[in-house]
C-alpha cells in the first residue's frame, strides 16, 4: 500500500510540475510579446477595429447605404466626419461598417485555409504512401498558379460575393499551409515521444491530436496571423476589381474601387478606406512578427531580446 501511495503521489507531483511549467512558458510568451512596443500598438489597434466592427450601429453616425445626391462628394465636416462619396453616402459610416465585412472575410479565409491545410498536411505527412503522393501532386498543381490569378479564376467560376470570396482566397492558402504542416509532421513523427505513444497502442487520431498538433500550434498561430493580413489585402484587391463584395456592401476594397473615378473631386472617398486597410494590415504584421519571436523556442533558450 505504501509503495502504491508513493507512486500515486509521484504521479500527482509530476502532473502538477508539468502544469506549472506550461503556465510559466505561457507567461514567458506573453511577457516577450508585451515587450514589443510595435506589437502592443498593433494589438491595440486591431482590438479597436474589432470593437468598431461589433458595435458598428452605435459608432456609425449615419446609415452606410442611405443616399443623398444633394450632399454628394462633400469634404469632411462636422456632419460627415469623412465626407461623402459619389452617391452622397457617409464615408465614415461606410468605413465603420466596412470593418465588419473586411475583417470577417480576412479572418474567415485565413481560418478556412489553415484548417484545410492542417488536415491535408497532417494526414499526408503522418500516413505517407499513396495518400502523401496524391495530396502533394494536388498541392503542386495549385501552387503552379499565382495566388491572385487562382483566386480570380475561382471567383469567376463561382461568381462574386462575400462567401465565394472567402472560398477563393482560402483555397490559395491551403497549399502552402499543407506543405508547411507536412514538413513539420515528417520531422516530428519519428521523435521518441511519438514512437512511445505508438508502442503503447495509441491510435492514429490520438497521436495526431494529442502529440503532433500541440507541437505545431505555435507555427499555425504565427502563419494564421500573417495570412489574415494577406487575406484582407487579397479581398480588398478582388473587391476593387468587382469580383468580391458588391455594391452597396460597404467593404473597404469595394469602396476604393467605386470611388477611384472621383479622386480629383473627392479623394476622401478612397483615402479613408485605404488608410483603414493600411493600418489594419500593418498591425497584423506587427502582431505576426512579435508572435514569431515570442513563440520561437530558439529565442527562448538563447535569451535574445525581442526586436
Amino acid at each position: 500500500m505504501s509503495e502504491q501511495a508513493t507512486a500515486q503521489n509521484t504521479k500527482v507531483s509530476e502532473t502538477t510540475l508539468a502544469r506549472d511549467i506550461r503556465v510559466i512558458r505561457r507567461f514567458d510568451t506573453v511577457k516577450r510579446f508585451a515587450t514589443n512596443k510595435f506589437a502592443v500598438v498593433g494589438f491595440a489597434f486591431l482590438a479597436l477595429m474589432v470593437l468598431i466592427a461589433i458595435f458598428a450601429p452605435v459608432v456609425a453616425t449615419h446609415s452606410p447605404t442611405d443616399q443623398s445626391l444633394l450632399t454628394r462628394l462633400q469634404e469632411p465636416s462636422s456632419d460627415h466626419w469623412f465626407g461623402t462619396d459619389q452617391l452622397g453616402r457617409d464615408v465614415f459610416s461606410r468605413v465603420v461598417y466596412g470593418a465588419r465585412y473586411s475583417l470577417f472575410i480576412g479572418a474567415g479565409a485565413a481560418l478556412v485555409g489553415l484548417v484545410a491545410g492542417l488536415i491535408l498536411g497532417m494526414t499526408s505527412g503522418f500516413f505517407g504512401g499513396w495518400i502523401d503522393m496524391v495530396s502533394m501532386r494536388i498541392i503542386d498543381i495549385l501552387l503552379s498558379f499565382p495566388g491572385v490569378l487562382l483566386a480570380i479564376l475561382i471567383v469567376s467560376v463561382l461568381g462574386p460575393g462575400v462567401v465565394n470570396l472567402i472560398i477563393a482566397i482560402s483555397i490559395g492558402f491551403t497549399s502552402p499551409v499543407a506543405r508547411l504542416v507536412r514538413s513539420a509532421v515528417l520531422s516530428l513523427k519519428n521523435q521518441d515521444f511519438v514512437l512511445a505513444a505508438i508502442s503503447i497502442g495509441a491510435g492514429n487520431t490520438r497521436i495526431m491530436t494529442r502529440h503532433l498538433l500541440p507541437n505545431i500550434t505555435s507555427l499555425l498561430i504565427i502563419y494564421g496571423t500573417l495570412y489574415f493580413a494577406v487575406a484582407l489585402l487579397a479581398a480588398a484587391g478582388l473587391s476593387f476589381l468587382g469580383l468580391g463584395a458588391q455594391s452597396p456592401t460597404p467593404e473597404w476594397g469595394a469602396m476604393i474601387g467605386s470611388g477611384r473615378e472621383y479622386l480629383r473631386d473627392a479623394s476622401n472617398a478612397t483615402l479613408f478606406p485605404g488608410l483603414a486597410i493600411f493600418f489594419t494590415v500593418l498591425s497584423l504584421n506587427f502582431i505576426g512578427d512579435a508572435l514569431r519571436d515570442a513563440l520561437d523556442p530558439r529565442m527562448k533558450s538563447s535569451g535574445q531580446p525581442m526586436r
